[in-house]
């Protein structure tokens, strides 16, 4: 499958009035996607929004220094277990669609079907962005029968489901009996984070975050749960030499208030080894880690296309992580990445240790990072594409 090429443009200079809907509004990939698509698309005159999401999050204050109302469903939110519940959460859809006059509907992430099929129910177009590189079969067990058998057929309905990686469109190829699917990969507004650096030179981050001379700054962001795996760095970090761990020093950007985060704090607890790592609560501008930072480690599990490698690139770190899905489109094995397979603790030590040790290895790295990121497709050009298949939608081409 081959990145949409934005063949089916049609050129407009009326906004469309578009309904965009999230599962959440957390400081996460997907939602923070979503928020970066709607800003670019609204400068560009693309589309006049409307933001839903069914659970509230940090994020909604972003959009409304915007300007931008964020709505969020009256219901039970977007996992509905029953046909009734369903039926009831479409309707409202239904009727918030013709309140507001939607001319288009987007939704974001593979939960949010019952959004696609209130569009289809309303004869609006839509289209559909899935982020998430799950067993789909599997999670949509978890609604019932009733439910899911409703959810494989939202797949027919959106002008276009667009996958950001095409390991997770290959997950999906089942459902795509319409031949609707494509591939966008995630851009990066390489601007807004290098604007986000300015105020940290790496001495200044390197003392705000306490290390010291000759000291190398380790980095993970992220949301501290069991799907990124970070608990994999810990189990690293308790089997480095001890030459190695004098001289570096871990950050685990993304703590929050779950058990996952409460099992890290309880392990460096009972461990000193860990108090080589820091874990620091989710921020919505890490710029300071990434500034202060000498080497960017990723754990997770599942992912389809994450924002914070791109963003490990372009601040010119080397990469150790896990090979799932679209993180191999992203990066370079053996030039600006390392792999090592989830949960396997020693290859991660290893991995780290390589980095840490070998200088050279670390400068090669460094000089691979932005050449890779200028292969994948730039923020500009990701845009461009969006845009275009939300021009076509909306004119029903």
């Amino acid at each position: 499958m081959k990145d949409y090429d934005g063949r089916d443009a049609v050129g407009s200079d009326r906004s469309i009035k578009t309904l965009l809907v999230a599962a959440n509004l957390n400081l996460e990939g997907a939602a923070f996607s979503q928020y970066e698509l709607t800003k670019v698309l609204c400068k560009q005159r693309v589309i006049e929004p409307a933001v839903y999401a069914a659970e509230d999050g940090p994020l909604r204050a972003l959009y409304e220094e915007l300007g931008l109302k964020v709505t969020l469903w009256p219901t039970r939110g977007c996992r509905p277990t029953d046909l009734a519940g369903y039926e009831d959460d479409v309707a409202w859809l239904r009727q918030e669609m013709r309140r507001i006059a939607t001319e288009l509907v987007y939704a974001n992430t593979w939960p949010l079907f019952g959004v696609i099929e209130a569009a289809h129910r309303e004869s609006l177009p839509s289209v559909w962005n899935l982020r998430d590189s799950i067993d789909w079969k599997r999670e949509y067990a978890t609604y019932g029968s009733s439910v899911a058998e409703r959810a494989y057929r939202c797949y027919e309905y959106p002008h276009r489901v667009i996958f950001v990686s095409q390991a997770t469109a290959c997950l999906f190829e089942e459902l795509n009996t319409q031949k609707n699917f494509m591939v966008i990969h995630n851009g990066l507004d390489r601007g807004r984070l290098y604007r986000n650096l300015q105020p940290w030179p790496r001495e200044k981050a390197r003392q705000a975050l306490g290390l010291l001379p000759g000291q190398l700054a380790a980095v993970t962001v992220g949301t501290v749960c069991e799907r990124k795996g970070q608990m994999d760095l810990l189990d690293a970090v308790e089997q480095l030499e001890d030459a190695v761990l004098d001289r570096t020093r871990f950050f685990l950007v993304g703590g929050t208030d779950n058990e996952y985060s409460r099992q890290i704090r309880r392990r460096q607890a009972e461990n000193r080894r860990l108090d080589a790592v820091r874990l620091v609560t989710e921020t919505r501008d890490p710029a300071c880690y990434y500034a202060a930072a000498d080497l960017f480690v990723f754990c997770s599990r599942n992912e389809s296309f994450p924002r914070v490698i791109l963003e490990a690139m372009a601040c010119q770190l080397p990469v150790v992580t896990t090979p799932v899905h679209g993180v191999v489109e992203q990066v370079e094995e053996h030039g600006n990445a390392l792999f090592y397979s989830p949960g396997d603790s020693g290859a991660l030590a290893r991995q780290i240790t390589t980095v840490v040790t070998d200088d050279a290895l670390r400068s090669r790295m460094v000089a691979c990072s932005l050449p890779v990121l200028d292969r994948i497709n730039d923020y500009r050009e990701m845009a461009s594409k969006y845009a275009a298949v939300f021009r076509a939608a909306g004119s029903g081409v």
